[in-house]
């Protein structure tokens, strides 16, 4: 199964709203990238119900703090590690368990 987490931490870059792209064009590359992968994509809403997971908040000194978020009403939780490392898709795994970080 082609990895969200894997996909958003090598192929996307945090842009403005203005230069956002929908969940079609998105779920589109996504498509693409599993192709390249030989990995079995995700449908459409399963795509982007697990993209909305991953929340990207600037932070006030420019960084971008990333968080995983279980469900609507649920709180969120930071990831620490850097995305596209092993350390990254460890931790969001954890997390998407339902275990909580240190």
């Amino acid at each position: 199964m082609g990895s969200v987490v894997d996909f958003v931490a090598g192929e996307t870059v945090p842009a403005s709203e203005a230069a956002a792209i929908g969940g079609a064009e998105l779920h589109s590359e996504y498509v693409r990238w599993c192709g390249q992968k030989v990995r079995a994509p995700l449908g459409p809403e399963a795509f982007v119900a697990e993209f909305d997971r991953l929340r990207e908040l600037p932070a006030l000194n420019g960084n971008v703090r990333l968080y995983f978020r279980r469900a609507v009403g649920q709180p969120k939780i930071r990831l620490r590690a850097a995305p596209g490392t092993a350390e990254f898709a460890l931790e969001y795994r954890y997390v998407e368990r339902g275990n909580a970080l240190a």
